[in-house]
């Protein structure tokens, strides 16, 4: 039992790592200077499929798809519109009819930046998106887990081993510490939509000026997983970490 146990927690870290050194861009997605018009992007490995959801020259809510594999950090094809039946008793999902309309493209600049070009029915234009916030999870708890970590002084090290950690986290006051193997880390804990970053500074051997920056963090009921960077002086690190929450 123990064995098998040991097996399941085993994949699951795995899982959670390649999750962690792997972005994912599923979420809302909106530009804060036009409120009341959104992106929806649902990811499954590098397939995207995204939706639209804007208004009509009617004034009218409307929505358009577009849907294609990811291309490092961009994704482009044609912009689809849908019209079939309304929701009632008699639905006919053979009155649904698809058709292409223009064309778009999305690249993300970063884990939290986009950038969405369009032109379609005769209009075109760029705007610039980032990810929805609907709330802030608390992180408060145990975790046990394991990094990889590639460490730059000089030369090079890849490190990768086991990792205990406590987060002592105030949803409300966004105060953040993390305390693991000797170091703490003090930030601030941001969200980003159905992720998160921290930032602040990092007391660890001995070295109490160190910077550390984490972003996409992903965290379930009962799991949590990160990238992240550290700075000191002329060193710094960069890597991964992907946890099982033990309470």
């Amino acid at each position: 039992m123990l064995k098998r146990l040991a097996l399941v927690i085993s994949l699951l870290l795995g899982l959670l790592m390649g999750r962690a050194e792997a972005t994912v861009y599923q979420d809302f997605w909106w530009n804060p200077s036009m409120s009341g018009m959104g992106w929806n992007f649902s990811q499954q490995n590098t397939t995207v499929v995204m939706a639209w959801f804007h208004y009509g020259d009617d004034g009218k809510a409307s929505f358009l798809t577009l849907s294609g594999e990811l291309q490092s950090n961009k994704l482009k094809g044609n912009l689809y519109r849908s019209t079939g039946t309304p929701p009632q008793a008699n639905y006919n999902p053979a009155n649904v009819n698809t058709t292409p309309v223009g064309t778009a493209e999305v690249e993300f600049t970063a884990s939290n930046a986009a950038v969405f070009t369009y032109s379609y029915d005769g209009r075109s234009g760029r705007i610039d998106l980032e990810r929805f916030t609907f709330s802030t999870p608390n992180l408060t708890g145990s975790y046990s887990g394991a990094f990889r970590e590639t460490f730059t002084c000089g030369s090079s090290v890849r490190e990768e081993g086991s990792l205990n950690f406590q987060i002592f986290h105030n949803p409300g006051t966004g105060t953040f510490n993390l305390i693991a193997d000797g170091c703490v880390v003090k930030g601030a804990y941001i969200s980003t939509g159905g992720t998160g970053r921290i930032v602040g500074p990092m007391s660890c051997d001995g070295k109490t000026n160190e910077l550390f920056e984490a972003e996409e963090i992903n965290q379930t009921s009962f799991s949590l997983s990160m990238r992240f960077r550290t700075v000191y002086g002329a060193c710094s690190s960069s890597g991964a970490i992907s946890a099982i929450k033990l309470n």
